[in-house]
């Protein structure tokens, strides 16, 4: 985590953020992660600190440890690198059970648990230090400087997909069967993952943090997904009914190329791979079958 994002507000906050988006580009994954603590809350987190001292001193040293191994083996600040500065990470990241979290960012979504509570002890005190209707408006001011910080508006989307008819086309037939879908290739299964909640079907590749050993045992039993894992730009198999039957055996009936993920010669040689026309194809996918005497759809 580059030190410098800790301190500037978010790029989608409505008046700071076209102000520190200058700033935010030369980090490099805390353009995406933006992980602001929040000036007003890391200044009652301070006082909350200084004034419950004994209550807060396990949430200090536990937030402080977050904060440090967030900040990765080395220091980093405003893109630049220090690696003459080594910090704990570079000595015990790598050991059970800290390497669970397996990225140092990622101590970042433990920080707030304990900036949040010192914020609570200060704010308790401040709000101790009042009565009567001034208390009522100093929680309200105080709510309302918390929020303001971290407002996002509006709120950052992206827009669905592009989706086929043919998704809906198989997703009103009931008959259980799943759909290959290719490349093969983890940065495209998140992908396929949502075109799954479009078609309900089951697929062949998912995709999970840590893969087993064993979740790749069809594609070791079937040398054309063997291939294929590594890339499409491999020769036509002499058995290749043979093989498609082996898919079908497993109930794979479709076999879906996404064209923006594949080359113009991938979808040109996977068409050379089947002989035949696909049994659907629009400008976002082209679907073989499995099954030799598949209808088109």
């Amino acid at each position: 985590t580059d030190m410098l994002a800790y301190a500037l507000p978010m790029t989608y906050h409505p008046i700071f953020g076209p102000i520190v988006q200058p700033l935010y580009t030369n980090f490099a994954k805390n353009q995406a992660w933006m992980p602001y603590l929040g000036l007003m809350v890391v200044a009652l987190a301070a006082w909350g600190s200084a004034r419950s001292k004994r209550r807060s001193l396990p949430w200090l040293i536990s937030g402080l440890f977050l904060f440090i191994m967030a900040l990765g083996p080395f220091l980093l600040v405003n893109g630049v690198q220090y690696q003459n500065i080594r910090l704990p990470y570079a000595l015990i990241g790598d050991k059970f059970p800290l390497n669970t979290l397996r990225s140092p960012d990622r101590y970042n979504l433990l920080l707030p648990l304990a900036l949040a509570t010192l914020a609570a002890f200060g704010i308790a005190d401040i709000l101790n230090r009042l009565s009567g209707r001034g208390k009522t408006i100093g929680a309200m001011l105080i709510g309302g400087l918390i929020v303001f910080e971290y407002l996002g508006l509006p709120y950052p989307t992206i827009e669905p997909l592009p989706s086929s008819v043919f998704y809906a086309a198989i997703a009103r037939d009931a008959t259980p069967y799943a759909i290959l879908d290719v490349p093969l290739a983890r940065s495209a299964t998140k992908r396929y993952l949502y075109y799954q909640t479009l078609h309900t079907h089951p697929i062949v590749e998912g995709r999970v943090a840590r893969v087993p050993a064993e979740a790749y045992q069809l594609f070791d039993n079937i040398p054309l997904l063997a291939r294929w894992r590594g890339s499409l730009d491999t020769k036509r198999p002499i058995d290749l009914g043979a093989q498609l039957n082996l898919l079908a055996r497993q109930n794979v009936r479709y076999i879906i190329l996404h064209k923006d993920l594949a080359t113009s010669l991938q979808a040109a040689q996977l068409r050379d791979y089947f002989t035949r026309a696909p049994v659907f194809e629009d400008d976002q996918i082209a679907v073989y079958s499995t099954q030799p005497s598949a209808e088109s759809i």
